[in-house]
């Protein structure tokens, strides 16, 4: 029987970054029985991961008392590093190479993401447009350089419900964090009155975020999600039967619940490795004429001004088609 492992992660944003470990870190502590997980995350973001009972989890508050320096370093006085056997940092910035360092001067082993920069530039650049490695297999080969053996089959699952009957409802998430990775609100209009003579639709976004579309009420046959927390809201996003959402948290939350993605590509582009979870290539929409994609990883970088989101060459009928196409697979 092998010695029993403790191992302390750190990921401590955003969503859709964090959504991406729920795969690695269950199928780690499947496929490692000796092994245990503290997760040092932000709390909302806990309800992410389905309870195990090797799997623990830590409180960040970026905001609060873990704010800055002092506060990160108040954040690991707060943990008792000699119960881990090694420190697994899956964020690789500038808050996580602290708690990093500051764990490796107490003696501990010390494991970080490679983001492979170069890599990504060079595809910004568009000196290459092979695909780089996905997000989770960059954080699966964490694990596997501390020792334990790790295996993604990167199917879609849903990892937090079972028994969750399937409805003939489609989401629609129509926003992001930023501009370049938003689709027309307009054009996503015709899309969704296009879609609501066939299926049930169920709109995705925060409170003032939905506010903005109280015109879309009048369509008929359209809901907006109002779950009472993210846990909920999950809950109700596993009925659906398909997902449409930009290159955005969405798109990996419903990955977590097992729904099939259609995902809308502007100034970012699947190649950089964070698409969905277990979702199909099948599934993407992109401009492939548009030859200056992607401009940045995170979308925060606009294009040229006669078509500076990407999103120029994809029209409403390509988005109905694809979802019909994807609904019939």
């Amino acid at each position: 029987m092998k010695e029993q492992q403790r191992i302390l992660v750190f990921r401590l944003s955003s969503l859709g970054d964090v959504a991406l470990c729920v795969p690695v870190i269950m199928n780690v502590l499947e496929q490692n029985p000796e092994l245990s997980i503290d997760f040092v995350t932000p709390k909302f973001m806990h309800d992410l991961f389905p309870v195990h009972n090797r799997l623990k989890f830590v409180d960040f508050d970026k905001k609060g008392k873990h704010q800055g320096i002092l506060g990160l370093l108040s954040l690991l006085k707060s943990i008792d590093l000699k119960q881990y056997n090694a420190i697994a940092d899956l964020h690789e910035v500038l808050r996580t190479k602290v708690l990093a360092t500051a764990s490796f001067l107490k003696g501990k082993k010390v494991v970080s993401i490679k983001k492979d920069r170069k890599a990504r530039k060079a595809l910004i650049n568009g000196e290459t447009s092979q695909p780089l490695k996905p997000t989770t297999e960059k954080y699966a080969d964490v694990f596997r350089r501390l020792g334990f053996k790790l295996e993604l089959d990167h199917h879609l699952k849903n990892y937090l419900f079972d028994s969750i009957p399937r409805t003939n409802k489609i989401g629609i998430a129509p926003f992001a964090r930023h501009q370049g990775k938003m689709y027309p609100i307009d054009k996503l209009k015709e899309v969704v009155v296009a879609l609501s003579k066939t299926n049930p639709i169920e709109i995705y976004g925060n409170k003032s975020e939905l506010d903005d579309l109280k015109d879309w009420k009048s369509i008929g046959n359209i809901e907006f999600c109002k779950g009472n927390g993210l846990k909920d809201e999950l809950k109700q996003m596993s009925g659906l039967q398909l997902m449409i959402s930009m290159d955005s948290a969405n798109m990996h939350l419903a990955s977590l619940v097992g729904v099939p993605v259609v995902s809308i590509w502007g100034v970012t582009h699947p190649n950089a490795g964070f698409l969905g979870y277990g979702q199909s290539w099948e599934g993407i929409i992109q401009d492939e004429n548009c030859q200056w994609r992607p401009t940045s990883v995170y979308g925060n970088k606009l294009g040229p001004s006669d078509n500076p989101t990407g999103f120029g060459g994809i029209t409403p009928e390509m988005i109905i088609n694809k979802t019909y196409e994807m609904l019939i697979k």
